[in-house]
């Protein structure tokens, strides 16, 4: 079939390093727009999502300096280009359109194809809050706004998604003055410490209580010099599940301390009765017998693919809890798991926003990725436990988030 891929698993594949989180460099990157003084990031992410935030940045006056392991964001005094592209990339969309809005004047937005489908009235919602107009070409491909970003009152759903709350947080320091946001049913409470944790690096104070009220103040000035970009636990999911499935994994370049909210791996694969151990940056994961399990994935549905994959390899039925949220990533991921593991010979059904995954036998055959980057390596990790060859569609699309990810786990 066209653009697909029969995956090849390298066998006694012993290490694996992290791949550089996306979702703290775009953070490191949008924050770079403020910046008086450059910023040197150590193990950059090049992967789509991050050079789309970088190219947003660049419209905005920043120039780029880069090398293999290291990238050097300076500000200039360049004319702005008002035409910035967000890819798909969900994060960088929402994050760079409050921070546009702090320019003035009329920005177009260029959506790609699954952004396109996602969610838009919630942005909207809130930038009439600073009477910014909006509007959508009748293609869904260019989102439009136009006004000045205003310090004052916003009142802002968190329910589908808080990368939009990000970009708030990150763009109203800058104003004269303070900003209050009330944050109804916010979710990913993680990524939002890693917001509020990247900003205090820069130099930026935010209060907030219990997540729900939270005070900007205002004429706050951007200061930061180096950051270094952590290992990937959306990511490495991947291969920790690997470990558990197969054959035993070591995963460096992870920060056991991180806040990011997809650490929750482990306790699962624990759970289960995988053999983890932890040393230092480094997770060892190697196969027990494993148990079904129950999960909410509330503040991390991100890991719902590579766990539906665990589930399968599990010795019973397991559930996964409030599962909403995945009809609004790059794919209806609830739908594109069910069809996919249906392909595979496993039953994975959903029912009042849960699956539940029937563990058995992976056969193996031809599976549309959906081009949706976790749905692709959720079904290329599963060919390492097929008993026949794994033939998956689209599978460019792990470039949006783990470019190197053919190269590390499969022959070419």
């Amino acid at each position: 079939m066209k653009n697909s891929i029969c995956c090849k698993p390298k066998k006694n594949i012993s290490r694996i390093n992290a791949p550089a989180s996306k979702s703290m460099m775009q953070r490191v990157v949008a924050a770079s727009v403020f910046c008086r003084s450059a910023i040197t990031i150590y193990q950059p992410s090049y992967c789509q999502d991050s050079l789309a935030a970088l190219t947003m940045a660049h419209n905005l006056g920043v120039f780029k300096l880069e090398s293999c392991d290291t990238t050097i964001l300076k500000p200039t005094n360049q004319q702005v280009n008002r035409v910035l592209d967000a890819g798909d990339s969900g994060l960088a969309f929402r994050m760079f359109v409050p921070i546009a809005a702090t320019f003035g004047g009329s920005f177009q937005f260029v959506l790609g194809k699954s952004l396109q489908k996602r969610p838009l009235k919630f942005v909207e919602e809130v930038l009439h809050q600073s009477d910014i107009a909006t509007s959508l070409s009748p293609d869904s491909s260019v989102f439009t706004i136009n006004g000045t970003l205003k310090a004052g009152n916003y009142t802002i759903d968190g329910s589908v998604s808080s990368q939009l709350l990000t970009g708030l947080l990150m763009a109203l320091p800058t104003l004269k003055n303070d900003s209050f946001l009330e944050v109804q049913n916010l979710k990913s409470r993680s990524y939002i410490d890693w917001t509020l944790q990247i900003l205090n690096r820069c130099g930026i104070t935010i209060d907030h209580k219990d997540y729900q009220y939270f005070t900007v103040y205002g004429n706050q000035q951007y200061q930061a010099d180096t950051f270094w970009i952590e290992g990937d636990w959306s990511n490495a999911a991947f291969a920790l599940v690997l470990g558990a499935i197969d054959h035993p994994v070591q995963v460096k370049n992870l920060n056991l301390h991180s806040v990011q909210a997809d650490k929750v791996i482990i306790d699962v694969l624990q759970a289960v009765g995988a053999h983890v151990k932890m040393d230092n940056e480094s997770i060892f994961v190697s196969k027990g017998c494993l148990q079904p399990f129950s999960f909410d994935a509330d503040n991390s549905p991100d890991l719902v693919p590579p766990l539906t994959l665990l589930a399968a390899c599990c010795d019973g039925v397991s559930t996964i809890y409030h599962v909403d949220r995945l009809k609004f990533k790059e794919s209806n991921r609830i739908e594109a798991l069910m069809d996919v593991f249906r392909k595979l010979n496993i039953t994975v059904y959903e029912e009042n926003n849960t699956l539940k995954i029937q563990g058995g036998t992976i056969k193996g055959g031809l599976v549309d990725s959906f081009n949706d980057h976790r749905i692709a390596m959720t079904a290329a990790i599963a060919s390492f436990v097929s008993e026949n060859p794994i033939e998956i569609t689209q599978n460019q699309c792990v470039e949006k988030s783990y470019p190197e990810f053919w190269n590390v786990f499969f022959e070419r």
